[in-house]
């Protein structure tokens, strides 16, 4: 299990998910601690779900769902991966 779960919800992201995963992961690389990305859309009406999952298609480090629920879900969403309950 990783000692952190970073939980992001987005919204009609298209234009920044890739950059933000990019830069998130080179992040959390840094501190030499293991980590999972996990990525939500909250709804998007553009690409930003088709992104998420090629992305994860290709990082199994990082996890994509799709909501469109109120905040409180993400939480939520969060607790479940980290319980590995899906």
């Amino acid at each position: 299990m990783p000692k952190y779960s970073i939980v992001v919800p987005l919204h009609n992201e298209q234009e920044n998910v890739t950059d933000l995963y990019d830069r998130l992961k080179a992040t959390m690389e840094t501190n030499g601690e293991t980590f999972e990305l996990v990525l939500v859309d909250d709804g998007s009406a553009d690409r930003t779900f088709h992104m998420l999952r090629e992305i994860a298609a290709v990082d199994c480090g990082a996890f994509h769902s799709q909501f469109n629920f109120y905040t409180g879900m993400f939480g939520k969403c969060g607790q479940k991966r980290r319980t590995h309950v899906q």
